[in-house]
Formats: C-alpha cells, structure tokens, sequence
C-alpha cells in the first residue's frame, strides 16, 4: 500500500503543478530611447585607441584583452559613475587605464523616457590590443 501511495501523490503533485505555471516577472525598462556614445560604436572604439596609454607593466608582459565595465550616464549625459566588473588577469594597471578612459570620455547623448532625460547604466568592453594603444613610451 505504502509503495502505491508515494507514485500516486508524486505523480498528482506534478499534474497540479503543471495546471498553475507561475506568473513571469517583467521589469520595466528605465528608459525608451538607450543613452548614445557621440558618433556611435564605431567612435567609441577610435576614443578607445586614441586615448589609450598602455600602461608599462602590462606592455611588458605582452598582456591584452577587454576590461568589462558598468558606467551610469547622467541626465545631461556626463560619465558619473564607473565600476569594473571584469579585469585582464595578471595586468590591473589595465584596469586602471580603463576607469581613466571611462571617466574622461566625453559627453554622451543621455538616455530619454516619455521625451524626458533620464539617467541610466550602460554595460561596456573596453578593448586593450597593443597594436592600436600607443606605447607606454609614445606618450604625447
């Protein structure tokens, strides 16, 4: 009797389970219209290359690849907050070069809700290949 009663409430449990889905939560977008880098993507990555000073220990250990970072975009779209999620491993000085860049990037086209100017984060890779940074040395 008891080795019938276990499948039985098992397999009801999973019939009442599929008759009552739970409900998806949706989140609100906090804006409309995404905040814009001033000449798009493309822009953003010449700012990146042409702004970049490598910094010396991570030049001479050859070390390359993206920093991951999470910036807030204020209403009148100044850079106000800068936080690294992901580093390059063994080179922190890119890191560090990549808050310097983020901070000192120019104004961005704010994000807007309902025609109105809204504060708002962006997720960014910030990209450190030898090839395009200048030397630690070719400092202008």
């Amino acid at each position: 009797m008891r080795a019938l009663l276990l499948p039985t409430l098992l397999i009801c449990s999973v019939a009442a389970a599929q008759e009552h889905t739970l409900p998806v939560p949706t989140r609100e977008r906090p804006y409309d219209v995404a905040p814009r880098f001033p000449g798009g993507s493309e822009a953003m990555l010449r700012y990146f290359a042409n702004s970049c000073h490598y910094p010396v220990e991570a030049w001479e250990k050859r070390k390359e690849g993206v920093v991951l970072a999470t910036i807030g975009v204020d209403r009148k779209g100044r850079v106000d907050s800068v936080r690294i999620v992901n580093g390059v491993p063994g080179a922190p000085g890119l890191a560090r070069e990549a808050e310097r860049l983020l901070k000192a990037m120019p104004r961005w086209q704010p994000a807007t809700k309902g025609n109105k100017r809204v504060a708002a984060e962006v997720h960014l890779s910030v990209p450190f290949d030898r090839r395009r940074c200048r030397a630690p040395d070719a400092r202008p």
